[in-house]
Protein backbone atom coordinates (compact mmCIF):
# COMPACT_ATOMS: atom_id res chain seq x y z
CA UNK A 1 0.00 0.00 0.00
CA UNK A 2 2.71 2.63 0.73
CA UNK A 3 4.66 2.02 -2.23
CA UNK A 4 1.55 2.45 -4.60
CA UNK A 5 0.83 5.76 -2.38
CA UNK A 6 4.84 6.83 -3.50
CA UNK A 7 4.14 6.20 -6.73
CA UNK A 8 0.95 8.13 -7.24
CA UNK A 9 2.89 11.00 -5.54
CA UNK A 10 5.91 10.77 -7.82
CA UNK A 11 3.54 11.26 -10.67
CA UNK A 12 2.44 14.52 -9.43
CA UNK A 13 3.75 17.38 -10.95
CA UNK A 14 4.69 19.14 -8.14
CA UNK A 15 6.52 16.32 -7.21
CA UNK A 16 8.76 15.88 -10.36
CA UNK A 17 9.18 19.90 -9.76
CA UNK A 18 10.94 19.37 -6.63
CA UNK A 19 13.03 16.21 -7.92
CA UNK A 20 14.42 18.19 -11.00
CA UNK A 21 15.34 20.91 -8.47
CA UNK A 22 17.13 18.62 -5.88
CA UNK A 23 18.75 17.29 -8.57
CA UNK A 24 19.98 20.38 -10.19
CA UNK A 25 21.11 21.66 -6.20
CA UNK A 26 22.80 17.94 -6.00
CA UNK A 27 20.69 17.55 -2.71
CA UNK A 28 17.96 15.36 -1.50
CA UNK A 29 14.18 16.58 -1.71
CA UNK A 30 13.77 16.51 2.23
CA UNK A 31 16.85 18.95 2.70
CA UNK A 32 15.27 21.54 -0.28
CA UNK A 33 15.55 24.77 1.75
CA UNK A 34 13.66 26.76 1.58
CA UNK A 35 10.52 24.29 0.88
CA UNK A 36 8.83 24.31 -2.74
CA UNK A 37 5.19 25.47 -0.83
CA UNK A 38 7.20 28.56 0.39
CA UNK A 39 7.81 29.89 -3.45
CA UNK A 40 5.06 28.30 -5.22
CA UNK A 41 1.69 26.18 -3.59
CA UNK A 42 2.02 22.99 -5.23
CA UNK A 43 -1.17 21.62 -5.22
CA UNK A 44 -2.21 24.90 -7.14
CA UNK A 45 0.12 24.06 -9.65
CA UNK A 46 -0.73 20.16 -9.79
CA UNK A 47 -4.18 21.59 -10.27
CA UNK A 48 -3.10 24.17 -13.01
CA UNK A 49 -1.95 21.23 -15.33
CA UNK A 50 -4.33 18.71 -14.58
CA UNK A 51 -6.59 20.28 -17.46
CA UNK A 52 -5.64 20.37 -21.22
CA UNK A 53 -4.76 23.90 -22.72
CA UNK A 54 -1.94 26.27 -23.25
CA UNK A 55 -0.36 27.27 -20.05
CA UNK A 56 3.21 27.64 -19.21
CA UNK A 57 4.42 28.70 -15.50
CA UNK A 58 7.87 30.20 -14.67
CA UNK A 59 9.13 30.52 -11.43
CA UNK A 60 12.14 31.22 -9.49
CA UNK A 61 13.68 29.21 -6.64
CA UNK A 62 16.85 29.98 -4.83
CA UNK A 63 18.33 31.77 -7.87
CA UNK A 64 17.00 29.20 -10.41
CA UNK A 65 14.47 29.47 -12.97
CA UNK A 66 12.13 26.78 -13.46
CA UNK A 67 9.81 26.45 -15.90
CA UNK A 68 7.03 24.10 -16.47
CA UNK A 69 4.99 23.91 -20.06
CA UNK A 70 1.71 22.99 -20.84
CA UNK A 71 3.10 19.54 -22.12
CA UNK A 72 4.52 18.95 -18.62
CA UNK A 73 7.80 19.85 -19.29
CA UNK A 74 10.34 20.67 -16.95
CA UNK A 75 13.16 22.88 -17.36
CA UNK A 76 15.21 23.93 -14.48
CA UNK A 77 18.09 27.09 -15.50
CA UNK A 78 17.60 25.64 -19.00
CA UNK A 79 18.12 22.19 -18.05
CA UNK A 80 14.98 19.58 -19.06
CA UNK A 81 13.99 17.21 -16.80
CA UNK A 82 11.80 14.04 -17.95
Amino acid sequence: MKSQTMRRECEQLSFRVIEAIADTMETDVIDLQPPLYSVIDPTALDLLFSGSGPIRVEFGYEGHTILVDADRTIAVDGTVYD
